[in-house]
Order: structure tokens, then sequence, then C-alpha cells
């Protein structure tokens, strides 16, 4: 009896890990494109972007520096840690929270929406609703956090939001998701985990990235089709080193312009013989060596033109007037309720004990911008 229990045991085991690589999957973006942006990265500091530039320098005419997050990313993180118990992944998320509270940035929460692609790296998703989406939200409220559900993908709608400003304008994106260039990210914000009680991060600029490396959209696209993105594996042995070289011999463009041309029967039949020459050769001189083998072993169906329309073309709001983002006064009452419902606090006394630890600094500094602004 003990060993039909101790297998079932395992059993669920087994299924509750294979329900969590599917469901909180959190590797995001194009593998090791972060450590080739390098030569880019500018390490800021959080608060000084957050006070001196936002709000004294107030160079947006916002009093306020807005940034928008992937929502998703920052439940995925806190389900990675804390495995599918809520309570756990809440007082994470929380505390996050608390941490951007106590910065005058002005934040929108952008999460998935019910046309995000169900299938990422081959794998099925199950659903697109995450299961804290409705905690997540409320608890956002409390803070007095703007939050929006994107149509599709939420990495989209926030690259969208820093080049065009709809459906609301921000200044930068604050993620850890690589494939925000692919969607034509303008400003990317990277929080550095080893310094997270400090407020350092990594500040990536598109015309910077433009500029020295010679890569925009189109290059980054051709980028994740080779090396890898959220949808698909990309080109089996093909590294991102060696794609970014591609990238930068101007096969990005050319696929992009090949798959535009109506007049061609295969319009990927010149451009395959292209990316092909171009690993036998290095006629420009950008890869790193010539990768013979790999030209010789490019199936005849990649890429996948389907995958190239994710990135190219993704589900985001349609255009319309963009609006502005403010600042909002929190919500004690409901921060209040939501943890006597969420947390282990203890009664009302710990709850206010642990606001005063953590939030109160904060809601002055937002009554304060609130106020600045407001005359």
């Amino acid at each position: 009896m003990h060993l039909g229990l101790d297998c079932l045991i395992a059993s669920s085991r087994q299924m509750l890990d294979r329900f969590e690589t599917l469901l909180y999957s959190t590797r995001m973006g194009i593998d090791g494109l972060w450590k080739e942006l390098e030569a880019v990265e500018q390490k800021i500091s959080l608060h000084n972007l957050a006070v001196g530039t936002g709000f004294i320098a107030n160079t947006t005419g916002a009093r306020g520096f807005r940034v928008g997050i992937d929502a998703s990313g920052w439940m995925y993180r806190a389900c990675k840690r804390h495995g599918i118990t809520e309570s756990p992944q809440l007082v994470a998320l929380f505390a996050w929270c608390s941490r951007l509270f106590r910065l005058p940035f002005i934040p929108v929460f952008i999460f998935d929406g019910p046309w995000r692609p169900n299938v990422k790296r081959g794998k099925v998703i199950l659903g697109n609703d995450h299961p804290l989406t409705e905690s997540f939200q409320l608890m956002l409220d409390g803070f007095g956090f703007e939050w929006l559900v994107a149509p599709g993908e939420a990495e989209a709608t926030l690259s969208m939001m820093t080049a065009s400003g709809i459906p609301v304008r921000v200044d930068a994106i604050l993620t850890d998701d690589s494939d925000s260039f692919v969607f034509g990210a303008r400003t990317v914000l990277r929080i550095r985990s080893e310094d997270n009680e400090n407020y350092k991060a990594s500040q990536y600029s598109a015309d910077d990235i433009s500029t020295l490396l010679g890569l925009s959209r189109y290059e980054f696209i051709l980028i994740a089709i080779l090396a890898g993105g959220d949808y698909s594996d990309g080109l089996r042995n093909c590294g991102v080193t060696t794609a970014i070289g591609l990238a930068r011999a101007g096969l990005g463009a050319q696929l992009v312009a090949a798959l535009s041309n109506r007049e061609l029967l295969d319009p990927l039949e010149t451009w395959q013989e292209a990316l092909r020459h171009e690993l036998r050769t290095n006629t420009s001189g950008l890869l790193p060596h010539r990768c013979p083998q790999l030209a010789n072993t490019i199936p005849a169906d990649f890429p996948d033109p389907a995958i190239i329309n994710l990135y190219l073309h993704p589900t985001v709001s349609e255009p319309a007037v963009a609006s502005d983002l403010v600042f909002r006064s929190p919500r004690l009452d409901v921060l209040a309720r939501f943890a006597e419902d969420n947390f282990q606090w203890g009664d009302s006394v710990g709850i206010l004990d642990h606001f005063a630890d953590h939030l109160f600094a904060g809601f002055v500094i937002r009554e304060l911008a609130c106020q600045c602004i407001s005359h």
C-alpha cells in the first residue's frame, strides 16, 4: 500500500514539474543577446533616473519617468522562485511593487491578451490567463499603479508604447525579455539582480544599438529567427554571434524585402541562397569565421514565414490618440485588505508595522509628487 502511495506521489510530482515547465517558463528572448549588447549598456541608478531625469529635470513634461512593465514577466519570475503556491508568489510580487513604489516612477503594467500566440519554442502554452492575474491586478490597484491588457503579446504592445505612444506613451520598458528589440523598443531598462536593493539597472537605447552595432529591428528579427527567440528554437547550431554577423551583413533587411515582394513565386529561395553563400564565404567579414557545415544543413523550409510574421506584424492596439500616464494616489485600504486576505502578517498592528517599514516612505513621495503637479 505504501509503495502504491509513493508511486502516486512521485507521479503527481512529475505532472506538477511538467505543468510548471509549460505554464511558467521564464526563458525569454534571444539566448546570449544581452552579453552581445554590453558595448552599448549604460549602467544607471534607477533613483537618479526617476528623481533627476523624470521629476526634477522633467524632460518628458509629465513630471515623472514613465516606465512600462511586462506583468507576465513578473508573475513568471515569482512562480519560478516559489512554485505554484499562490501566497509566496504574491509576497514576492508585493515586495517588488514595494521597491518600485519607493521611487517616483509612473509605471504601467501590461498583461498578455487573448490574441497572444499560443505556441512558444514549439510548446503549447496552457491558456492566456495566468492564475495570478486577478490577484496581481488587485494589488496594482492598491499601489495606484496603472495596468492594461494588451490585445496579444504584452512585449509587443510595450515596444510600440516606446515608439509611437499607443495606447499610452512610456519613456522606457523595464524587462528581461530581449525580444523587446525584435518588436522595436526604443529604450529598455534591465534591473541587475545582484543590485536590486540599490536600484541599479542597465539601460539600452535603440539609437545607440543602431549607431554602434549596426542593428535595427529587421536585424533583430533575423537574429531571433537564426539564434532562437520566443517563437522558435532557431537554426540548429547557429549561435547568437553568428546570427548577429549575418544580420549586420544585410540579410535581415533582405529577408523582410523578399517576403514583401509579391511578384516572386518563391520569395525565400533567393534569400536562402544568399544566406548559404555568406555562411560559406564570409564575404562581409562580419562573421567570426566561415561556416560551410552550417550552410549545408539549412532545411529547405527555413525560415518559417509564419514565425517571421509573428515578429513583423504582432497583434497590438489599433492606432488612436495616445493618453497620458499620471501619478495616482495609492489606496492603502485596498492594500491592507489584500494583505489581510493573502499574507500572514498578523493582526492589523502587524500589517501597519509592515506598511511602516516598506510602504510609508513611498506613500509620502507619491503624495508630494501629486501635490507638486497639482500646483
